[in-house]
Formats: structure tokens, sequence, C-alpha cells
């Protein structure tokens, strides 16, 4: 089913789930709708495989961060990365880190917590 999966593109991919056809323009309502489609896929991820849970729940109440190590639009809405001034030293970490945050929410749900907005 995987790769079935990864072989769909677009709106073919949105039925395969289930939630209808989606317009680019529509796509985007908030982080909380895009939890409901990512949910049912990290859960099944980390309550199937034991190693990544346990490497998950270790990091306890620590903020998860999906780092790239390139700046872009699209790598700054899934992960972020680390803006540098020229000596090296961090200035900032730029990005909106869905993948870090949807992570947190799947940690609270796994420790029975309730996996509110992080």
């Amino acid at each position: 089913m995987a790769k079935m999966i990864s072989n769909l593109k677009g709106n073919l991919a949105a039925e395969a789930f289930g939630i209808g056809f989606v317009r680019k323009e529509h796509f985007w309502r908030g982080e909380d709708e895009l939890w409901l489609l990512w949910k049912p896929i990290l859960m099944a991820k980390f309550e199937q495989n034991e190693e990544a849970r346990e490497v998950l729940l270790s990091t306890g109440s620590d903020v998860l961060v999906e780092f790239s190590r390139f700046p872009g639009v699209e790598r700054n809405f899934w992960g972020a990365y680390v803006k540098r001034e020229s000596a090296g030293a961090v200035l900032s970490i730029q990005g909106r880190n869905m993948m870090g945050r949807f992570l947190m929410r799947v940690r609270r749900s796994l420790c029975g917590v309730s996996p509110q907005t992080i």
C-alpha cells in the first residue's frame, strides 16, 4: 500500500486518504486540519515500531525540531533551519517546524496526554 500511495500525486492522493478533491488554494486551513491528515499516519508508525517509539519517548518534554540544512519555502514549512552570522554563531531558527510539532503531539498521545496544539 505504501508503494501505491507514494505513486499517487495531487488530488489522487487526497482521494486515497478519503479527503476528496483538494484544490491547492483550499488545502491549507490550519495546523489542526493538517494534523487530522497526518495523525493516523504518524500514530501508526510509532505504535508499530517499538524502537522508533522508544526514541521518541526518550525525548521527554524536549522541543523537537525537524532541521534542514538549506533554507527554502518547503523546508521552512515542515522543518526549520539555523540562521547563522558570518562567524558561525546561531542568530535564530527559522521555519514553521510542522513535523517537529506533529511529533510532539504524537509523543503526548503515546504518553496518554491530550495532544494539544504545541
